[in-house]
């Protein structure tokens, strides 16, 4: 049974929440030879905390040598989508720079939202 949040995130901090961008993925499919063809993106938002600078914790998650400054923590209303099977994570646009989510996970079941852990996309990926 799903209990009633404590604290409604998306409406007790509605003044310190913005309209985040980014884009989704469906899942992949293979062509005649066998290869993955990613399916196509399409444009979503989200409503979510201005972007915070990952811990030192949150780096152990992240690929080598990334850093504080190539990686962010958003707290959001809704759970954004990582990798999984044949299905791309969301990618987050902040500043102008694209950031994959790694990791999205239920905060707690009192507040009802979502602490997000996202990398900044390198070149070719």
């Amino acid at each position: 049974k799903e209990m009633n949040p404590l604290i409604n995130f998306a409406a007790d901090f509605a003044d310190l929440l913005i309209t985040h961008t980014g884009y989704r993925f469906g899942a992949s499919t293979k062509d005649t030879r066998g290869r993955v063809v990613q399916s196509a993106q399409v444009a979503f938002t989200f409503k979510g905390t201005y972007p915070q600078p990952a811990s030192e914790n949150d780096l152990k998650l992240a690929p080598e040598g990334s850093t504080p400054s190539s990686s962010l923590v958003i707290h959001s209303v809704q759970q954004l989508n990582i990798t999984t099977g044949n299905i791309k994570g969301d990618v987050v646009t902040w500043e102008n720079e694209d950031y994959f989510v790694m990791q999205s996970n239920k905060r707690n079941h009192l507040a009802g939202n979502y602490r997000n852990l996202l990398r900044k996309v390198l070149a070719g990926e």
